[in-house]
C-alpha cells in the first residue's frame, strides 16, 4: 500500500474517533418518540485495514434518509466500497435506490421503486431497475414493522459489456425491531425473476444490528448478499459483504 493511500486511510480514523469523541458528549434519548413527518438521515463509515503478510484496504460508505408522513412514505439510499489488496483492485460497488409509497388505508400502500447497481468485480456495468406495485404491512407497531411487496420491475443492465433488458417479477420483504431506543435489528429480502425465465433471477438480501453510543451517534454491523443466478462469465454467482460502520445520524 503506497504512503498517501495510507495517510488517507489513517486521516478518515481519526475523523471517526474525533466524531466519536464529540458525539459521545451527548445524552441519549431514553424514551424519545421519532419526530412523524420529519426527515430521518443517517450516514455510515466503516474501514478495513491490513498489513504485514498482505496488504489490503476497503473503504466503505452508507447514506439513507426517509420521510414518513401519511399518507405519503420516501425512502432514499446510496451505499458505496472500494479496495484493494496489493495494490489491485478487489472491491469497487455501488448501489442506490430510491421509494415512495402511497398509503391505502392503515396497511396496504402503493408504491413507485427504482434502483441502480454498479459492480466492476462481477462484472456489473449497470442494471437500472424501474418499476410500480403493491404493499402489505403485516405488522405495524410501534417498535416492530414487517411489510411485503410485489409488482413488476423494468430492467436495463449491461454486463460484461454485453447489454441486456427484460420484464421482472419483484417480490420483497422488511423486517425491523427496536428493543429500545439503543438498539434495532433489521432484515429484508428482494427476489427479481424475469418473466419469461424464473431460472434467471437476482436475489438481494441484507440483515445488521445498530447499537447508539448517543443520540446521534451509532455502531452498526451488517451483511449484505447478492446472488445472480446467470452471473458474467467467469465470476462466482454470490457476492458478499460483512460490514461494520460508525453512523452519524441527523
Amino acid at each position: 500500500m503506497s504512503w498517501r493511500k495510507l495517510r488517507i486511510c489513517l486521516f478518515a480514523l481519526l475523523g471517526c474517533f474525533g466524531a466519536v469523541w464529540v458525539c459521545a458528549q451527548q445524552p441519549v434519548a431514553t424514551n424519545a418518540e421519532p419526530k412523524k413527518g420529519k426527515w430521518e438521515s443517517e450516514v455510515a463509515l466503516g474501514l478495513t485495514l491490513t498489513s504485514g503478510n498482505r496488504e489490503t484496504w476497503l473503504l466503505t460508505g452508507d447514506a439513507r434518509t426517509q420521510r414518513k408522513k401519511p399518507p405519503t412514505e420516501w425512502s432514499f439510499g446510496l451505499n458505496a466500497s472500494y479496495g484493494e489488496t496489493e495494490d489491485v483492485k478487489s472491491t469497487e460497488l455501488l448501489r442506490g435506490y430510491g421509494q415512495a409509497n402511497r398509503l391505502w388505508g392503515e396497511y396496504w400502500f402503493l408504491y413507485a421503486r427504482g434502483d441502480g447497481l454498479h459492480n466492476d468485480i462481477t462484472g456489473v456495468d449497470y442494471r437500472f431497475a424501474v418499476g410500480p406495485g403493491l404493499g402489505r404491512y403485516l405488522l405495524k407497531r410501534s417498535r416492530t414493522s414487517l411489510s411485503v411487496e410485489a409488482g413488476a420491475t423494468f430492467v436495463w443492465e449491461r454486463v460484461s459489456s454485453a447489454a441486456n433488458d427484460y420484464v421482472a417479477v419483484r417480490f420483497a420483504e422488511r423486517f425491523e425491531h427496536k428493543f429500545n431506543d439503543r438498539a434495532r435489528v433489521w432484515h429484508s429480502v428482494e427476489w427479481l425473476p424475469a418473466v419469461d425465465d424464473w431460472s434467471d433471477y437476482v436475489l438481494t438480501a441484507e440483515a445488521g444490528v445498530d447499537s447508539a453510543l448517543s443520540k446521534l451517534l451509532s455502531m452498526r454491523v451488517y451483511v449484505q448478499d447478492i446472488y445472480d443466478s446467470e452471473p458474467a462469465l467467469g465470476r462466482k454467482p454470490n457476492d458478499l459483504r460483512l460490514v461494520s460502520a460508525l453512523v452519524v445520524k441527523f
